[in-house]
């Protein structure tokens, strides 16, 4: 009978059905065994790839895979050498050391591509389907050198149909294993079903039928042909064999998986200690105070924003009562509510952050926001107080509410009505003020809740005028003024005067109007008197208005009439071309326009020259112009013609002349007259006396 070499060279297929066979039998503890080792590999080396995927690290995820892999060959040819164990041929078999040893190359190239596919985290169909087809041909090529290996009297030959079909269920349930574990983009139906740690084992007992399957289908598949040379051999050595060999893949098994685990709790401490450090650093940076308090309300942990809140070094409150941080009242709502959550409250009200008043170290009163939640650190329960310090907030809030009291004040104080309206047809108002009740007879809250509308109430001929003032003012881009009538719930008629200002969103669209009205009724009233007073002056009186320096700024007919002068001719011009030249050199009208300048008033009669050198007589008065600033602006002069007055005053002052010049001649020639006549008389009355004394004889 040829030995194994010429089992080589001797067909691989059975051609010739007459040939004698030589039949054998299975040891079913031994098969057991075999699909055991196959199984408890399989699922070890799913354990291991899934360490490999979760691994963080390149190295200890291809050492993972690597070790899975050896450990996984290391199965897949146990389980093969168990199963020849297993099978009694009746006949002397040996096994060749060299090929049994190739064939664990086979294997272990099978269990590397697993590994790989299982260590990723996503894996698609084709890959699924290719490496299902890799691992079952491994496992086929691992089987058949396995068993070109054996040397015995009859010569090895396979049914081709077995053999196909042995490859075939190599490679389906190859593919079947690697999908039921990371089917669908590396997460399959049971795994979906099923924790991580229980999805192995379908997973595994798969993974090692397949191994199984293709090995007895193997076996089924061979056809010694020859004749049988019985020959005793000793079980208990099959036996021991076959139980060494599986404790050696169990040993080597749990040997990786104890490297591999020993390197993930290494990685997961140096993750852990690297999260720590990280929680650490969070812990000690975060802008917000964090407190941890022990079930007994004692201080357990703070942070340095605690720190800084509270006034207080950790090491000087770490076992403290917490509610040494809090008023005695707040400290004993937060009391109440942790022993409430110890007793099996609802914790909800802790997860709600409320503002309180904490004492500090040195005794001030800090307002904080303090936000408390329940955990569990080693199985103890551990409360958290997260604080913020809001005394800034406070400051703003306070200044908020003081700058909210004046804009009340200021607006209830504001002269008129301040509002903000859309700019819709009817200008409905999103806010006015309480003025406008004095104004319209109507509320705030009628115009806002839009039962009144601002439009029916501007008088109907305005309506247009206005709203278009508004819309091209909006459309440039600038604040409008309009006047315009408005009537109030009692029909009466109000001039309003309104300015306001369009505001826009961040795409420059006008969204609404912020705005003051006024009403200027009183005043409408009493401008158009003042107006009808100036024009009555103007109508009456000769004005003309002048700068500081005496230049004419305007004059009105009366006065172009007087002076002869046109509009034109006067504009512009000095007061000088009203004076005589002397007047006008001397120190006298200096000093005039030197007391106008500085506001003085000035009045009286005036001798002014014409056009061609006329004159004419005015009574006239220099009146100071202020402006709203209080400063001088201009001098306005209203005068009357007095010339006629003046001419007739001349004419009864030549008139007086002349009479008194006729009575002082008239008394001088009386006096004259009476010395004439005087003297004869004297002359007479003397000789009457001398007559009357001499007596008569």
């Amino acid at each position: 009978m040829p030995s194994s070499g010429s089992n080589a060279s001797s067909p691989f297929f059975q051609l010739d059905d007459s040939s004698p066979l030589v039949y054998g039998s299975h040891d079913p503890w031994l098969v057991l065994l075999s699909i055991g080792i196959a199984v408890f590999a399989a699922t070890m080396a799913l354990q291991m790839a899934a360490m490999a995927r979760r691994s963080d690290t390149p190295l200890h995820r291809n050492v993972a895979v690597a070790t899975g892999s050896v450990a996984l060959g290391g199965g897949i040819w146990a389980m093969h050498f168990i199963g020849m164990l297993a099978f009694d041929l009746c006949t002397p078999v040996t096994y060749s050391p060299g090929l049994t040893l190739l064939s664990l190359l086979p294997g272990l190239a099978a269990s590397g591509v697993a590994l790989t596919l299982l260590a990723r985290r996503q894996i698609t169909l084709w890959q699924l389907i290719s490496g299902g087809v890799l691992v079952g041909a491994g496992i086929g090529a691992m089987h058949y050198s396995g068993m070109a290996a054996m040397d015995m009297l009859p010569e090895l030959r396979y049914d081709p149909v077995g053999f196909a079909l042995s490859i075939f269920v190599a490679v389906v349930l190859s593919v079947i294993a690697l999908g039921v574990r990371f089917g669908n983009g590396g997460r399959g139906w049971l795994s979906r079903r099923l924790s991580p740690a229980w999805s192995l084992l379908p997973s595994g007992f798969i993974m090692g039928l397949a191994i199984s399957a293709m090995h007895y289908t193997g076996m089924a598949a061979a056809r010694f042909v020859g004749i049988a040379t019985p020959q005793a051999t000793s079980a208990l050595n099959t036996g021991f064999l076959a139980v060494a060999v599986a404790l050696v893949v169990v040993a080597l098994t749990v040997l990786v998986l104890t490297v591999n685990n020993l390197l993930r709790f290494r990685e997961l401490y140096r993750q852990m200690q690297s999260k720590e450090s990280q929680l650490r650093a969070v812990f000690d940076t975060v802008a917000d105070g964090i407190v941890t308090i022990d079930p007994q309300g004692r201080i357990c942990n703070v942070n340095p924003a605690a720190e800084r809140i509270f006034g207080w070094h950790a090491r000087e409150i770490i076992g403290q009562p917490a509610a040494m941080l809090l008023l005695p009242d707040e400290a004993a709502v937060y009391a109440e509510q942790r022993k409430a959550s110890l007793a099996g409250a609802s914790a909800d009200s802790f997860c709600i952050g409320r503002d309180v008043t904490a004492v500090r170290r040195d005794g001030v009163l800090v307002p904080i926001r303090l936000a408390m939640s329940r955990t569990t650190l080693a199985d103890q329960p551990l409360f958290v107080a997260a604080v913020t310090d809001i005394s800034e907030r406070h400051g703003m809030e306070q200044s908020l509410r003081a700058s909210e009291q004046q804009l009340r004040t200021l607006i209830r104080n504001t002269p008129g009505v301040t509002f903000r309206c859309l700019l819709d047809h009817d200008w409905s108002m999103l806010f006015i003020s309480d003025a406008v009740a004095a104004l319209t007879g109507w509320s705030p809250d009628d115009f806002i809740s839009r039962r009144v509308a601002w439009n029916d109430l501007i008088h109907l001929d305005d309506r247009d005028p206005t709203a278009n003032a508004v819309v091209a003012a909006i459309e440039q881009k600038r604040n409008y003024e309009v006047t315009y009538r408005l009537r109030d719930r009692d029909g009466r008629e109000h001039w309003i005067w309104e300015t306001g200002t369009a505001q826009c969103d961040d795409d420059g669209t006008p969204q609404w109007v912020d705005g003051v009205l006024v009403d200027i009724t009183e005043t409408r009233l009493r401008a158009a008197e003042y107006e009808g007073t100036v024009h009555a002056l103007g109508r009456a009186l000769a004005v003309v208005e002048f700068d500081l320096a005496g230049t004419v700024l305007a004059a009105n007919d009366n006065f172009q009439a007087l002076s002869g002068y046109q509009l034109e001719e006067l504009v512009g011009q000095p007061h000088a071309l009203l004076c005589d030249p002397d007047y006008v050199s001397s120190t006298a009208y200096a000093a005039f326009w030197e007391r106008l300048a500085q506001g003085q008033f000035d009045g009286g009669e005036y001798r002014r020259v014409g056009k061609d050198g006329q004159h004419f007589w005015i009574q006239a008065t220099y009146n100071p112009v202020y402006g709203a600033d209080g400063k001088l602006r201009k001098i306005t002069k209203y005068a009357t013609d007095i010339t006629a007055r003046k001419q007739m005053e001349l004419e009864l002052r030549e008139a007086k002349e002349r009479a008194e010049q006729a009575a002082s001649a008239r008394a001088a020639f009386l006096a004259n007259m009476s010395h004439e006549i005087r003297t004869p008389m004297n002359a007479i009355i003397g000789f009457t006396d001398v007559l009357l004394d001499t007596p008569l004889s």
